[in-house]
């Protein structure tokens, strides 16, 4: 676990384990933050990541929690295992800004509610096998390209308010 703020260059963690930021810390860096967590990453409330590029892997769960703040040029979140706990998800009330932001993961890719994308150029939402790829109730995107895909189920909520220039929804339901 992570219990302290970090303000340095770069960052990278890699474990066999699970990576854990604790609640309410601050992560600044000029430049890069790598995280790879065999079991999970998870990123505890209230946490602040000002970073160049922001890259998390994990097998399993990856999740950043309510009430964050993230800005950084390139964000990519990607769950690489291939079963029911391969998930991604941002959870409620955070803002986001990049130049890009994609999810990926195998059963499910999300969005959390009452949340705000500031997305220069591609917001990219992707559930490859399982369940669900969602942006869940009264979130604002703002994408000059939006995409969101499912192998089986593509969800956007009530109150989610999309303004891009292109939108790509694609799913079996």
């Amino acid at each position: 676990a992570i219990d302290f703020d970090v303000n340095q260059e770069s960052l990278s963690i890699a474990t066999p384990c699970r990576i854990r930021l604790r609640e309410n810390r601050k992560i600044e860096l000029t430049g890069n933050l790598c995280l790879r967590g065999n079991e999970e990453v998870t990123i505890l409330p209230g946490s602040t990541i000002e970073v160049q590029d922001l890259a998390i892997y994990s097998k399993n769960k990856i999740v950043i929690r309510e009430n964050a703040d993230v800005e950084a040029r390139d964000i990519l979140l990607h769950s690489e295992g291939a079963n029911l706990n391969s998930n991604v998800h941002l959870r409620h009330t955070s803002s986001y800004k990049a130049q890009n932001l994609q999810l990926i993961a195998h059963a499910k890719a999300t969005l959390g509610h009452t949340s705000t994308y500031q997305i220069a150029s591609n917001l990219k939402i992707k559930s490859n096998d399982y369940e669900l790829a969602s942006v869940w109730k009264n979130t604002k995107i703002e994408a000059n390209y939006f995409e969101l895909l499912a192998n089986t189920r593509a969800l956007i909520a009530q109150g989610v308010e999309i303004d891009a220039s292109t939108i790509k929804l694609e799913a079996k339901e």
